[in-house]
């Protein structure tokens, strides 16, 4: 079994890095390492399994999801960034609780829509089956964020961390029922043992994931 790390670049894009050359890929050279970078508009498969793994550059939420036969998608997410909770794990725990395993799914980001500062909302569009994948509890079950006004900065700085901890909690309990829902189906060593490992490592631990190592 192939397994090709997806991760998010500058501008919600999703791509896979090889170290070997990829037609049409971008070039990207990295401490005189030279990467391929493949963008994606979408990652579809059967999802098989989600877990969370303190790996080298920080916890990752890794999403697998089986493109065929022969090779499988692991999409990483990294979860907690200086102290708050990455963008992209906000948005993934909305879905989480409402995924199931051996499900047909399709996995986008928002691309196109930007704030008024210009820079492009972290939202996922996630579909199940050929269904639009719904929030799984309603927003306004997430603690907003506090405001508090700062003297050195002259300007209220907010505070996010209620809001984290809250939806952190909707990710490892996602995870644990992953791990029920898995237990008979597959066990730990089935995405370890690979000889066919990706060849470079993500390094999602960027507040915005753009700045990647390779």
């Amino acid at each position: 079994m192939e397994f090709l790390k997806v991760g998010f670049k500058q501008g919600n894009h999703l791509y896979t890095s090889s170290k070997t050359p990829v037609a049409g890929a971008e070039v990207y050279v990295k401490d005189e390492n030279t990467y391929y970078h493949t963008t994606m508009d979408k990652v579809e498969g059967k999802l098989t399994a989600v877990k969370l793994d303190p790996a080298d550059f920080g916890e990752r939420l890794k999403i697998f999801i089986q493109k065929d036969e022969n090779s499988c998608y692991i999409l990483e997410i990294p979860t907690v960034n200086k102290d708050r909770l990455n963008d992209w794990a906000c948005e993934i725990a909305k879905f989480l609780p409402n995924l199931k395993l051996g499900k047909q799914i399709e996995i986008s980001a928002n691309t196109s829509n930007m704030d008024k500062k210009g820079y492009t909302y972290k939202n996922l569009y996630i579909s199940q089956d050929g269904e639009k994948v719904q929030w799984a509890f309603p927003l306004t079950d997430i603690p907003p964020l506090s405001k508090k006004f700062n003297k050195l900065k002259n300007a209220d700085v907010y505070n996010s961390e209620d809001r984290d901890a809250f939806l952190y909690e909707k990710i490892k309990e996602s995870v644990e029922g992953f791990k029920k829902e898995n237990k008979t189906a597959h066990t730990p060593s089935d995405y370890k043992t690979s000889t066919n490992k990706p060849a470079a490592d993500i390094d999602l631990s960027g507040e915005d994931n753009d700045d990647l190592p390779f």
